[in-house]
């Protein structure tokens, strides 16, 4: 197989609009493996400013700008018709339950898109069913492409002349025009579910030919939603994602993770997994009041909480939390830092930030988060923190809901994540997590089989092994 790509030097276009993208794709080793077997790997990236001194790259054949196309028409009632095709995708596969109690949750805030938002979700279920669905979702894509001109992204793709293009976030819609030209060319198309939740959380995503996913489950929950998807397109591969969990490289010792993170030696910490300020508004409150909470508990009152906040988020909102809060850590997502487009050129520390910290901490703590699977594969307790702190916050229902959700509730009923719905719980689980971590192990193991799929270090290497196949083909 390496012989055949490598005779005819074909490349692949990876998409690659977030950062998790480059995680994936080159810190994984995926990049450098097709390189070594003949394959010229092209990244499209949102930012190309740094790529020159990005000390990491190896498999890379070259960067480029992942073009976004402004429209050059403006059709009135273009953003209606799309959210209630959207919605009616998800009221179709009983899927809007958790999107609606967030939506309803900013209506004190935004009450002037109140009715808008009730005329969408009546929408959306009345064109539920199958053929009005589909004719909906027919009629977006006829807008879509009437108010974007393709042009400027088909010239990319001839210059670039790729065998496959790679889509590493199915979700994003930065990546469907490539999608959408790179199949009106006849080239092509692959898609790698990225989190766990894509599938169900979000709106009708555009198909590709090909798809890389998690496990059974995902696979399953895939041909359902599309059913033109040929079965024996799809490939259960696992995710690089948690590749780094397995591998000896990506691990540091407890004292060299205690001062990257910048806590005392030996101090016991909570790794706290921030969301984005979207959905939970008011965790800098909460996590302000749980240290307060933990110092004023004797048996609890030396342990630290470290935030790791989202890669997404405003980092403003946090700022004053460590004078308001003693014993907490605000810790950055990426060692990297951020260029002037926001974006982040990560690497290999970057991921060993995140596997240590989780590696030594007493437990995880989050609101539905997918870091819950990745304390989870270190064998760490889990805990889903399912209420605000904000008294009467229509945040709690929202939050109550998310872990119902299609996607979060297996996690829950494995037992492998613990629910606090108020603070005696939470403290009770902390206790728990101190005085028996091994307790949910079992729990763990197979909330890690059922929704992560094979976790041994080499998803990267099945995900090569998928894509040269295609190449070869």
């Amino acid at each position: 197989m390496k012989k055949a790509v490598a005779a005819t030097g074909e490349g692949v276009a990876v998409l690659a609009p977030m950062i998790w993208s480059l995680r994936n794709v080159v810190t994984s080793g995926l990049a450098a493996s097709l390189a070594e077997a003949g394959a010229r790997v092209e990244l499209l990236l949102p930012s190309d400013n740094g790529w020159s001194d990005y000390p990491h790259k190896q498999g890379v054949a070259g960067a480029h700008r992942l073009l976004t196309l402004a429209p050059r028409h403006t059709a009135r009632g273009g953003t209606l018709l799309s959210n209630v095709a959207g919605s009616a995708f998800k009221h179709r596969f009983r899927l809007h339950r958790q999107r609606m109690a967030f939506d309803e949750s900013q209506q004190g805030e935004h009450k002037g898109q109140s009715l808008r938002f009730g005329f969408v979700e009546l929408g959306g279920s009345l064109c539920r069913f199958g053929p009005l669905e589909r004719a909906l979702s027919w009629a977006n894509e006829r807008m879509h492409r009437w108010q974007y001109d393709l042009s400027p992204i088909r010239r990319q793709l001839e210059q670039l002349q790729p065998r496959l293009v790679l889509s590493t976030v199915c979700v994003a819609p930065t990546e469907w025009d490539y999608l959408r030209v790179a199949r009106s060319m006849g080239i092509p198309t692959l898609a790698a579910v990225l989190s766990f939740d894509n599938l169900t959380s979000r709106n009708k995503i555009s198909v590709s030919d090909y798809w890389v996913v998690w496990n059974q489950r995902m696979r399953e929950t895939l041909l359902k939603l599309y059913p033109q998807v040929p079965g024996a397109h799809v490939h259960i591969t696992g995710t690089p994602q948690f590749d780094f969990h397995r591998r000896p490289e990506f691990f540091w010792s407890e004292a060299e993770t205690h001062r990257r993170v910048g806590l005392p030696d030996r101090a016991r910490y909570l790794l706290y997994a921030a969301n984005v300020s979207r959905w939970t508004p008011t965790e800098p409150e909460l996590i302000t009041a749980l240290a307060k909470r933990l110092r004023e508990t004797a048996d609890l009152k030396d342990v630290w909480l470290v935030v790791r906040l989202h890669p997404l988020d405003e980092p403003a909102r946090w700022l004053g939390l460590a004078s308001r809060a003693s014993q907490v850590l605000l810790c950055s997502p990426w060692i990297s830092g951020r260029d002037a487009d926001g974006w982040s050129w990560v690497g290999p520390d970057d991921q060993r930030l995140l596997v240590n910290s989780l590696r030594y901490s007493i437990a995880c703590i989050n609101m539905c988060s997918t870091t819950a699977l990745d304390a989870a594969v270190l064998d760490r307790p889990v805990i889903g923190i399912a209420f605000a702190s904000v008294i009467k916050s229509k945040e709690t229902e929202v939050y109550r809901e998310a872990y119902r959700s299609h996607h979060y509730r297996p996690l829950v009923e494995s037992g492998g994540l613990r629910l606090a719905r108020d603070w005696g719980e939470l403290f009770a689980l902390i206790r728990r997590a101190i005085k028996c971590p091994e307790e949910d192990r079992l729990a763990r193991r197979l909330m890690i089989d059922q929704e992560c799929g094979l976790v041994d270090g080499r998803a990267a290497e099945r995900i090569t092994k998928v894509i040269l196949g295609l190449l070869k083909r």
